[in-house]
């Protein structure tokens, strides 16, 4: 919606080169980041090039082989990731969202105190194939397990699960 937004205020190239971009993780080409984009190589480089002298954008290469990078520190692109996506969302909010979306209020998701990335979502409606699915969307670095109510139950009376490490959302 606001990438929608922006792209009528703004130049709508522009705002697709660093749509895509903010998706990027790693190193990529001009050339990568022109076709998923849909812009022409000539006006994603001089984008890109803008994005550099900004410094959201660091070029890494020796003579013809050149790879971009995000500089995901630096405070410029801070203010763009914000400007162009809804307020940080935590991976477990996201997967809630989702998941009551498609299944009411029946999914319960926990997230780990000590690490936001591990979540557990208990839920006998909810299918592997949506959380893989979930996960694909999200952060490498985000773990997912799914659980049944009764499985659930079972590894907690086991002790695999311990309730106080974890924050229900």
């Amino acid at each position: 919606m606001k990438v929608d937004l922006l792209g009528k205020i703004f130049d709508i190239k522009t705002v697709q080169v660093i749509k895509v971009l903010l998706t990027k993780r790693g190193r990529f080409y001009l050339r990568d980041l022109s076709r998923e984009s849909g812009v022409s190589l000539a006006t994603t480089y001089r984008i890109v090039q803008k994005l550099k002298a900004i410094g959201i954008v660091y070029k890494d290469g020796k003579e013809k082989i050149e790879f971009y990078e995000l500089d995901r520190n630096s405070d410029n692109f801070a203010i763009i990731k914000e400007i162009f996506f809804e307020s940080e969302q935590k991976p477990a909010e996201i997967i809630k969202k989702t998941l009551h979306e498609i299944h009411g209020l029946e999914p319960r998701i926990y997230y780990e105190k000590t690490n936001e990335n591990k979540i557990i979502v208990v839920s006998s409606l909810t299918e592997k194939k949506e959380i893989h699915n979930l996960k694909e969307k999200l952060d490498e670095e985000v773990k997912v397990v799914l659980f049944s109510n009764s499985q659930f139950i079972e590894m907690k009376n086991a002790g695999f699960i311990k309730s106080k490490t974890l924050t229900e959302i």
